[in-house]
């Protein structure tokens, strides 16, 4: 059976960091994108809206400041 990824948001800035359910270690965005399973216990990862949110959070947030530089840079 498949677990769900545990999330966490630091509280000091706000970044979200996500622990495997197995054995706890940190994962990153490179470690789950290809694979949903722990690089470091190869425990599988539930597909679930949390798993898809962290792994699309840097591209999102990639997209929207260059979109808004873009816009900064119009209204200049």
């Amino acid at each position: 059976m498949r677990k769900a990824i545990i999330l966490q948001e630091n509280s000091q800035n706000g970044e979200v960091l996500a622990y495997c359910p197995y054995c706890n270690e940190e994962l990153e965005v490179s470690d789950l994108e290809m694979f949903f399973a722990c690089p470091f216990c190869g425990g599988a990862l539930e597909d679930n809206d949390d798993l898809q949110k962290f792994i699309l959070s840097p591209s999102v947030r990639t997209w929207v400041s260059k979109s808004m530089k873009s816009i900064s840079e119009r209204n200049s």
